[in-house]
Formats: C-alpha cells, structure tokens, sequence
C-alpha cells in the first residue's frame, strides 16, 4: 500500500482515527477511498523485512501519535 510515509516531521491532527488492516487483504477499498489520508511505515533500509505485522505496524504509530500530540 502506498501512501504519505510517516517519519519524524508526520504531524496527526488533533482528531485522528487510525484504521488498521489484517496482514492477509490489508484495509478495504471503500475505507481507503473514503480516508482523508493514508500513511506508510518506511522499511526501505531494514534487510530481510518484507513488512511489519499489524501489531507492531499499530505500536509504532501509536508512538508516533502519542509523542507528537503531547
């Protein structure tokens, strides 16, 4: 899935609702097509990861939120 990639500047507004997606189909597209915007977790320079599991995809943008709306 592509999307804005979230990193240290990635600004959630105060309002966020984070929607999560199972590993197997991922997030609907009638969700998707309805969002005001998609993010990405960057993975480019981890060897040996095709992708994060939902679990940890949901730990590290929580971190994110948390740290950047405190």
């Amino acid at each position: 899935m592509k999307g804005k990639l979230i990193n240290k500047n990635f600004k959630f507004d105060k309002k966020t609702i984070i929607i999560l997606g199972n590993e197997a189909n991922g997030i609907r597209k009638n969700i998707l097509n309805n969002s005001d915007f998609i993010i990405s977790l960057p993975q480019d320079e981890i060897k040996g990861i095709d992708s994060y599991n939902a679990a940890n995809s949901l730990a590290m943008t929580l971190l994110h939120h948390k740290v950047n709306i405190s």
